[in-house]
């Protein structure tokens, strides 16, 4: 992905990041290095198939993007608007907490 700062925050999330397993929604990356994944559906959708797809993009990193571990650490699934956006901003919390407290590795 031509232009994609990794290092324009500590936690940066970049959209419809390609895989070799599909597309994710969401890649999350903090310090630079990819730590998870975000699954977004639209209201309505059943996770369980949601779940089946995110796990394939736990394993379908590319070789040249800097990780912390594989498969990655953090997956989220979420159907529907309402809420999404606290439930984003409490994951983003958790993974540089994480990160703060040396538990990436």
């Amino acid at each position: 992905m031509s232009g994609l700062n990794r290092y324009a925050s500590l936690g940066v999330a970049v959209r419809e990041f390609p895989l070799a397993t599909g597309e994710a929604d969401y890649l999350l990356f903090v310090d630079g290095k990819a730590v998870g994944v975000v699954e977004a559906k639209s209201e309505g959708t059943t996770l369980s198939g949601v779940a089946e797809e995110a796990g394939n993009y736990f394993v379908g990193l590319p070789q040249n993007i800097p990780h912390v571990t594989l498969p990655l650490r953090f997956q989220y699934k979420s159907a529907g608007a309402e809420g999404a956006l606290e439930r984003a901003t409490r994951l983003r919390q958790v993974v540089l907490r994480s990160a703060f407290e040396g538990r990436l590795m």
